[in-house]
């Protein structure tokens, strides 16, 4: 163990509590607990008290702490970690295990028999959904639909490997053609997972910030708040606001980063960032889409449904060769027969699923690019016709400056863009608009 820089002080269990982090390294087996105390992989058995206590309850018949479950979970998670050989170890999302243990033995489950393959696939939506409003309603981040993902997509390769070209049943051409789909699918993917469009905190507090005042701001007052002039609409074209320019109407201010972004964009609760015309934080590779991967997020889609119908079709050719593809999806005999041929079939099933929940959104995608919104925007604006069918006639602030005279594509909540779906989607792959700057950019 090499020698220790900072100040310690001795904690339970022989731990020491680091009072000046990064002021020396770490060896790959340490790591700063929950406390604050420095301890090692080894101890992860000592220092269980919240754990005997417990248990001590429950042997007693007596009642739990309040708090005790979430405490030993806490901790659990915190322990949970492996070796790394900078910074110390490094701590595992426990939510990226389920699936990387379970996916596998469940595929094999249910190709031993047909009504294991229909419960299987049956029953596996309703638990998605079940874990996404779980960890949606509490506002956690989770790992756990990006390993599902990954997991999914290197298991049904591993089957394209070991069960079709391994047993000669497909060529090499073909083997080359699914390869190239999942790498430049996964290529498109961790291009997406990069940064979305974060509004830039750069001169936040500095001695030239500075806060405007915008309509979603009146009547609240702000420190360094500026004058605004009422009469003008327009903003400059490259959407730059120096510390002159005094009309900013689209703008906004975000209470949770201090910063001052620009039209359409929002507070991912999530991410805990705003980011520039934000549609939506996908679960599925934990990340907010906006207007930095919005376009690359759309061409992975794209990528992954080029590649998963090309390897169905090879799939269900080499599995049923004597049905046509719609029907050898429904009707192949003798398929449960050979173990190998079952496996492929149940994993091209559950590919199709997975498929057809792709298609749905890409569909939704571009319906929204379509008519100029993104995924937030049409949901500001189904909410608006749903107060409008109830009677409350109540509008967003986005909403009312829209309804003054504000362009009705900035906040999407008045319809689509004028100019038609054309202008709309050059106006998506080709223009930034006024939503490209960024706060940094207004000092």
């Amino acid at each position: 163990m090499p020698p220790m820089n900072r100040q310690k002080d001795r904690g339970r269990g022989g731990g020491h509590r680091a009072t000046e982090a990064g002021e020396s390294e770490l060896c790959c087996c340490e790591y700063i607990n929950l406390q604050g105390e420095m301890t090692h992989l080894l101890a992860c058995c000592c220092d269980c008290e919240e754990l005997d206590s417990m248990c001590d309850s429950l042997l007693r018949c007596k009642a739990l702490k309040p708090g005790s479950l979430r405490v030993v979970a806490e901790t659990v998670a915190d322990r949970l970690r492996v070796p790394w050989l900078h910074g110390g170890a490094r701590r595992i999302d426990i939510s990226v295990t389920p699936p990387v243990l379970l996916l596998p033995p469940l595929l094999r489950l249910a190709s031993v028999h047909p009504a294991l393959t229909i419960l299987t696939l049956v029953s596996t939506p309703p638990a998605l959904l079940w874990y996404y409003y779980l960890t949606h309603r509490r506002k956690n981040r989770s790992l756990f639909f990006l390993a599902l993902g990954l997991s999914s997509l290197g298991y049904l390769y591993g089957v394209f490997l070991t069960q079709l070209w391994a047993r000669h049943a497909v060529g090499n051409g073909q083997l080359a053609a699914i390869t190239a789909g999942v790498a430049t699918t996964l290529g498109g993917l961790a291009r997406t997972r990069r940064d979305p469009g974060y509004v830039s905190m750069m001169g936040k507090n500095g001695p030239h910030s500075f806060v405007v005042k915008t309509p979603f701001t009146s009547g609240r007052a702000t420190a360094g708040t500026r004058g605004v002039d009422e009469k003008s609409n327009a903003l400059p074209r490259n959407g730059v606001v120096s510390r002159d320019w005094h009309d900013v109407q689209g703008w906004s201010w975000c209470e949770f980063c201090e910063v001052l972004r620009p039209p359409r964009s929002a507070h991912c609760r999530l991410c805990g960032r705003c980011v520039r015309r934000l549609d939506h934080h996908c679960v599925w590779i934990d990340s907010c889409i906006g207007e930095s991967n919005h376009r690359w997020f759309l061409l992975t889609i794209v990528f992954f449904l080029l590649t998963a119908t090309y390897g169905l079709h090879v799939a269900f050719s080499c599995i049923c060769p004597q049905n046509i593809l719609p029907l050898s999806m429904f009707y192949c005999p003798g398929v449960y027969q050979d173990a190998s041929s079952a496996l492929v079939f149940a994993c091209a099933w559950y590919a199709t699923l997975v498929t057809l929940a792709v298609l749905t959104l890409l569909a939704f995608q571009l319906h929204n690019v379509s008519h100029g919104v993104t995924e937030r925007e049409a949901r500001i604006r189904a909410r608006r016709h749903s107060a409008k069918r109830r009677g409350s006639g109540e509008r967003t602030p986005e909403e009312q400056w829209v309804q003054q005279g504000g362009p009705s594509f900035q906040m999407g909540v008045g319809g689509h863009q004028k100019g038609g779906v054309l202008l709309n989607w050059k106006h998506f792959l080709f223009e930034h608009g006024v939503q490209g700057s960024t706060s940094a950019e207004m000092v």
